[in-house]
């Protein structure tokens, strides 16, 4: 063989080689990818409730095939985090139900701060690198204390949609001023200190992040019997940096606050909000 087609081969040789490599590469990019978690959405309850409430919601979306891996997430009086399973990178949209042991803690800094807790463990444990949260109640509110503490965070996981149910910005109706008139920016004329703990909001709430803001009005009342709906609507105030956001007001006698977590009309507007079904 003379010099010219031994240079042609081996230069034959040297393209066939790096192909295979270039094609390992991807195929091995390719199976990477396919492990990487999906979105992993949150359901935080409210004010002296559990993750009982969570469980409508949930199952719904597991009759809907949306996913079959729900793990709870049991937080101790003390903050211990334990995860009744952990599930692995091809988990489709798993679900993880928070319970708070001390469920009547009213104040949302501490249940953000054992938000964060389980979600580190998530993020070392089962790689998690996105989320989504659901809030029922006063959950939202600890949602938001999160968002103000670490959501700028860039080491965490990204968040990705928020849903708010019942959300009580503004406060509770018990509370003077909570269901006042709202500005046209939606900032609350008279503002609790529900709010104002979390107005910083308004300049730091992270982008990116896509908002679902559903409350109940009971026969007219502006109200859910529990949350007024200016309070519910003052989030739009806080979330000026959302990439998108919508309301949706449930009506009738099943848009009474406690209701609406076991409400089909929300099941069907949470599926296709968070999984496109």
């Amino acid at each position: 063989m003379n010099h010219g087609k031994r240079i042609g081969l081996l230069g034959l040789v040297m393209v066939m080689i790096i192909g295979m490599v270039g094609g390992a590469r991807l195929a091995y990019a390719s199976k990477t990818r396919k492990k990487q978690p999906q979105v992993v959405t949150l359901f935080v309850h409210g004010y002296g409730s559990s993750a009982h409430a969570e469980q409508h919601m949930v199952q719904a979306a597991e009759r809907a095939g949306v996913t079959h891996t729900v793990v709870r997430a049991d937080v101790s009086t003390r903050g211990k985090v334990r995860l009744s399973r952990t599930f692995n990178r091809q988990a489709k949209n798993p679900i993880v139900e928070v319970q708070f042991a001390a469920n009547r803690e009213s104040q949302s800094t501490q249940n953000a701060a054992w938000l964060h807790r389980i979600i580190v463990q998530l993020q070392r444990d089962d790689h998690v690198q996105r989320i989504n949260f659901v809030g029922h109640s006063k959950g939202n509110v600890d949602i938001m204390t999160y968002l103000l503490r670490y959501g700028s965070d860039p080491n965490l996981p990204r968040v990705e949609k928020q849903v708010a149910i019942a959300g009580p910005f503004n406060g509770v109706l018990r509370m003077a001023g909570s269901n006042s008139a709202l500005t046209k920016e939606g900032v609350p004329t008279h503002p609790t200190a529900t709010y104002q703990r979390i107005a910083q909001l308004r300049r730091t709430y992270p982008q990116g992040i896509r908002v679902l803001n559903i409350y109940g009005n009971i026969n007219g009342t502006n109200a859910d019997g529990t949350v007024g709906n200016n309070s519910s609507r003052a989030m739009r105030s806080l979330t000026v940096r959302a990439k998108s956001y919508r309301t949706v007001m449930i009506s009738g006698w099943k848009a009474q606050h406690s209701r609406l977590h076991a409400n089909h009309q929300v099941d069907q507007l949470l599926i296709h909000f968070l999984w496109q079904r």
